[in-house]
């Protein structure tokens, strides 16, 4: 009964719109598009910090629409070319892992470099007892921790470790211990 309440409402209603997608671009900016192994760890590349152009594979030259894309990131032989990289580091325009044009997909022979770079699980046992009963829980109370290997798991604010298969560098799983 209220004079102008259509008015209170419509202007509510509208504002909550508003929210709504500025929350939704938001998300969108800020989620995982690749999760993508650099030379000795993973790294966890938003849509903002990767560069799409000059993809040589179809699976990296769009951003996912459902969740992260693992890939491996090769350093260029050309010296040249590795050396633009280089100073494209060095300034803060982007690493290896931001330009989908050094993207492989995630499987044998791109993941012999996660098994080689794996540590040995134990290591980061010994630095955090704890973390043996958040491993049983992610993979399972018989699951042999003694075969098992990790790779360090960098995402924008916080390090992790992910848990890998070292025969075949297979992602079995990422605890939030940090691996350092």
């Amino acid at each position: 009964g209220k004079r102008g309440m259509k008015l209170d409402l419509g202007f509510i209603a509208l504002a909550q719109a508003a929210t709504l997608v500025v929350s939704i671009w938001t998300v969108s900016q800020i989620r995982p598009a690749f999760v993508v192994f650099s030379v000795d760890r993973f790294e966890v590349v938003p849509p903002t910090d990767v560069e799409l152009d000059g993809a040589s594979y179809s699976d990296f030259a769009s951003l996912p629409g459902t969740g992260p894309r693992f890939a491996v990131a090769e350093l260029p032989t050309d010296p040249e070319e590795r050396s633009d990289l280089l100073f494209s580091s060095l300034e803060g325009a982007g690493d290896v892992h931001n330009f989908a044009r050094y993207y492989h997909p995630y499987n044998p022979p791109h993941t012999d470099a996660v098994a080689l770079r794996a540590k040995p699980l134990d290591q980061l046992l010994q630095r955090n007892p704890k973390v043996r009963s958040a491993l049983k829980e992610l993979l399972g109370a018989d699951a042999d921790l003694q075969k098992l290997a990790y790779v360090p798991f960098r995402m924008r604010k916080e390090d992790m470790s992910a848990i890998v298969d070292p025969t075949d560098g297979r992602v079995l799983g990422v605890v939030p211990v940090s691996p350092w």
